[in-house]
């Protein structure tokens, strides 16, 4: 995961010529004269990509870029229901989506 960030913060400032602020999207349309967020499916198939290349999993990936949250058996403790309903819903999503 943390080389996915990496790689798409090197991008992002190639792209538009400075670092990536709080409010700017994580995955970006490379066509836009400034940061603006790719459709969700565009997002899904660069994480299954990114994924190919990682050898992550594509529906965890999904949920990170739906949610900005990483959610483990490890640091599940630190998020509120909500937020654990929210990523629950993401992966159960991208689930559907990667027909898993």
């Amino acid at each position: 995961m943390a080389a996915i960030l990496e790689d798409q913060k090197r991008k992002f400032i190639r792209r538009f010529g400075r670092e990536p602020g709080p409010n700017d999207p994580v995955f970006f349309d490379p066509e836009s004269p400034t940061p603006k967020s790719i459709d969700p499916c565009d997002v899904l198939a660069s994480f299954i990509e990114a994924g190919r290349e990682t050898s992550s999993d594509p529906v965890l990936l999904y949920a990170f870029g739906k949610t900005g949250m990483i959610v483990s058996e490890s640091n599940m403790s630190l998020f509120s229901d909500e937020e654990l309903r929210e990523w629950e819903k993401a992966v159960e999503e991208g689930k559907r989506i990667v027909g898993q």
